[in-house]
């Protein structure tokens, strides 16, 4: 069913599940964000019960995505835009993959007992809060998408004004990194770390992009 705003009510029901996958998702951030503070502090035995916090908020996430992809693949042929929708919850569902992935490098730097710098936590924690607001930013606009799809459309600039500040911050973080006296391999663990960051705010400007097709059509 269509309504006269171009809007059905799949397209309703996707963006409710996509939303609910962000949030968690941005949960799994806001932890990232704390481990990495217990890390500096050298609470490591709180770093890993956010750790195990931020493994059950994927597992929910992952049951969300099979109640994507299965309502996407009922409804299929009476949506528009079902390529689309496909492709924004994959890219939605890479960026709780790579949160998962950063938890366990983490722990696996908590059991190794590696000191980290300071500096490079503090860059770390900036990429985080950067994609924290970035993830802020794409919910609002997703729960506009339905609501007010000209407004959503308007917003999604927002999405690279976001993305382009964190690929600043990466770029920060990764001299910081080479630059610190801290061994080859902690050097490798931290690098990729910055860089998952940094690829989720890659992924989520993607997303937009995509979203930007689907909304064309609702205007």
């Amino acid at each position: 069913m269509i309504d006269v705003a171009g809007i059905s009510v799949a397209d309703v029901k996707l963006v409710d599940i996509l939303r609910k996958e962000l949030l968690l998702s941005k949960d799994m951030l806001i932890d990232t964000i704390s481990v990495l503070r217990n890390i500096e502090k050298g609470k490591g035995k709180d770093a890993r019960k956010t750790i195990e916090e931020i493994r059950k908020r994927r597992t929910d996430i992952e049951e969300m995505q099979v109640e994507y992809v299965s309502y996407l693949s009922k409804i299929s042929r009476s949506i528009v835009h079902r390529e689309d929708w496909l492709r924004i919850g994959s890219k939605i569902s890479n960026i709780s993959d790579r949160l998962s992935g950063i938890s366990y490098r983490l722990d696996f730097l908590i059991e190794k007992d590696w000191k980290v710098p300071p500096d490079i936590i503090e860059h770390l924690v900036k990429i985080g809060m950067g994609l924290e607001e970035m993830m802020k930013k794409f919910e609002l606009i997703l729960s506009e998408t339905t609501n007010d799809p000209e407004l959503a459309l308007a917003k999604l600039k927002e999405i690279r004004h976001r993305e382009t500040l964190i690929d600043s911050a990466y770029r920060e973080a990764l001299f910081t990194i080479l630059d610190s006296n801290i061994s080859y391999n902690s050097t490798l663990l931290l690098l990729n770390v910055a860089e998952m960051l940094e690829e989720n705010s890659d992924t989520l400007n993607e997303a937009a992009n995509d979203l930007y097709i689907v909304l064309i059509d609702m205007v």
